[in-house]
């Protein structure tokens, strides 16, 4: 998340990394944990996320 976050890897290479069959496994997964699908969680500005990066 922090590569796709400062721009420094596409989110197909992000899914591709982590063995992902395709985007729509990943997406699922991803409203799974998040609630939320890739598209607004990234869209939004995210306290969690946001944190998490600044360490």
């Amino acid at each position: 998340m922090r590569k796709h976050e400062s721009h420094e890897i596409d989110l197909n290479d992000l899914i591709l990394m982590y063995n992902y069959y395709d985007r729509s496994h990943f997406t699922k997964d991803f409203k799974l944990f998040m609630r939320q699908s890739p598209k607004t969680y990234f869209k939004n500005n995210n306290l969690l996320l946001n944190e998490y990066l600044n360490k």
